[in-house]
């Protein structure tokens, strides 16, 4: 699935679809713009080469348990309604290089079984350090649930 450039946005008809997996395709050039009508999904997985996710989209799918975002190399943002997520349990990112601020609510992410690789975590530990004593009693592990090691000087 490599050399797939486009998801057919027919997909999102599949109102009962559970399970949408988009990783390894690092030629998608964008998910599908109706992906909001897959309100029964609850096991997503994402590689594109869009810098922002659709703000209609991943934010919608209230069902959602598991998302993994992989790959997306030129991704910065991901979309203000990720917070809606309250179902989810599991958030994975991997190999996006680029992403700078990640915008979810610290009550959904104690629940969360975050997973980063090596470099992303060694920026976390990194934030961690540039912002001192000004979380004061949370750990370096709540912190780094926290996601706001993520921001750049």
């Amino acid at each position: 699935m490599k050399r797939v450039k486009e998801i057919p946005n027919f997909i999102c008809l599949l109102q009962n679809l559970q399970t949408l997996i988009l990783d390894g395709c690092t030629t998608v050039e964008e998910l599908p713009r109706d992906v909001q009508n897959l309100s029964r999904l609850t096991m997503q997985s994402i590689t594109t080469k869009q810098r922002f996710l659709p703000e209609n989209g991943v934010g919608r799918l209230i069902c959602l348990r598991f998302l993994a975002i992989t790959g997306c190399q030129n991704l910065k943002y991901l979309p203000q309604g990720i917070h809606l997520l309250t179902s989810l349990t599991t958030l994975i990112f991997r190999d996006c290089n680029t992403l700078t601020l990640l915008t979810l609510m610290y009550f959904i992410l104690q629940k969360l079984a975050v997973e980063f690789d090596n470099a992303m975590m060694s920026a976390c530990l990194k934030g961690y350090h540039r912002m001192g004593k000004q979380f004061g009693s949370y750990s370096k592990h709540k912190l780094m649930y926290f996601l706001e090691c993520f921001y750049t000087t």
